[in-house]
């Protein structure tokens, strides 16, 4: 649905362009973050951890915290929405899930949960003293009460996430924007007498965008060259009348002469300049088009993976451009058997170690060293 707030006459003459989904359709997961390093990619690689999600399956965005230790993730699969709603999406400036609206608050709130009823959908949202929520839970009444619906998802959230069984803060009132431009995206609850509000700074609304990442480089890449087009076109214009101008000017003065012709090398400057940018566009184009090539590698550790689910990665380290360490569990010594014989078959893996196993209550637990063949092509690359 998209929540517009409501305008004086001169704004609502330009309708603003947030989409703001259900928050139900969404899976989220908050995870920390390495200091330096890219939080997309981190992103990526923690929806890769966390299930067989393929990109093209998904939709995603993250929400960073203040300190920038801690992101919280979102997703939701493309057949939840339908071929209509996505289209739809084309022409909007930012698609995010409507819970945008409390991942912002000024101040941290104390650990604990609130509780908010929007028609037939309850949400809990789970707080552990950080400045981001702990996790968010959201269920259809269906035939239960909404008070009981509240009670079980307050009890799964102390459960999962280990906040205190306090009482809850109630909310109601439906997510609205209040201004989106320069300062940022700013959220509220339409319901009387709330004080709830979140200011998003544009870049954080950027990254909250769950619209197809492809997709939303090629349009921010379309939107440069349109600028650059409409800045040479304008300089162009400005030229053209700036000549009629000057041959006007011939037939009055010499002077207009040297004038004009001086004019014409700042017009070749100025067309110097916009051929300069539009090779810099190109190329940016072009890198758009690759995929990091830490997706690939994961790619080729997770897809020999037993199919049943019994082989997991617990963490992933990057060694080299060519070389990643992976600490992992098996249910079975037969699994790891099998998992290490798949790989060594692999085109793509130059060579595999097994280290340190170790078998405690039924579970394997052992470090998987993997060296990359030279030349692991980029996922989109040329090559």
């Amino acid at each position: 649905m998209t929540s517009t707030a409501p305008q004086t006459p001169a704004a609502a003459a330009r309708p603003q362009s947030i989409v703001l989904l259900p928050g139900e359709k969404f899976f989220v997961r908050r995870i920390q973050l390495m200091p330096a390093q890219d939080v997309a990619a981190q992103v990526e690689l923690a929806l890769e951890m966390f299930g067989p999600f393929a990109p093209a399956q998904i939709f995603h965005g993250f929400c960073t915290s203040r300190d920038g230790k801690q992101a919280l993730l979102f997703a939701a699969y493309r057949k939840n929405f339908t071929s209509e709603e996505i289209a739809s999406w084309a022409t909007a400036d930012v698609v995010l899930p409507e819970f945008a609206v409390w991942l912002a608050p000024e101040v941290p709130p104390p650990a604990g949960t609130w509780i908010y009823e929007n028609e037939d959908t309850i949400s809990v949202i789970a707080w552990d003293g950080g400045q981001l929520p702990a996790g968010l839970l959201c269920r259809k009444q269906a035939s239960t009460s909404a008070e009981g619906v509240a009670s079980e998802l307050q009890a799964e959230a102390v459960k999962r996430f280990g906040v205190p069984d306090t009482t809850s803060r109630r909310l109601g009132g439906n997510p609205v924007v209040d201004r989106w431009g320069k300062e940022g995206l700013v959220l509220k609850l339409d319901k009387p007498g709330q004080t709830m509000t979140a200011v998003l700074p544009v870049a954080v609304t950027r990254s909250m965008d769950v619209r197809d990442k492809a997709e939303l480089a090629g349009l921010a890449e379309l939107q440069k060259r349109s600028h650059w087009l409409w800045l040479g076109f304008a300089g162009l214009a400005a030229g053209v009348a700036l000549c009629a101008v000057t041959e006007i000017g011939l037939q009055v003065s010499g002077k207009l002469l040297d004038r004009q012709k001086l004019t014409i090398k700042a017009n070749a400057g100025s067309a110097q300049q916009i051929e300069q940018a539009n090779m810099l566009a190109s190329r940016m184009e072009q890198m758009a088009g690759q995929r990091l090539k830490l997706v690939g590698m994961l790619a080729a550790l997770n897809d020999p993976r037993p199919k049943s689910n019994t082989l997991n990665f617990v963490r992933t380290t990057i060694n080299s451009p060519t070389q990643m360490e992976v600490e992992a569990q098996a249910s079975s010594a037969a699994d790891l058997r099998d998992y290490e014989q798949a790989l060594r078959r692999s085109p793509a893996i130059e060579k595999v170690e097994v280290r340190d196993p170790r078998i405690r209550e039924g579970v394997t637990t052992f470090q998987l060293s993997v060296v990359f063949k030279p030349g692991f092509p980029v996922e989109g690359d040329s090559k």
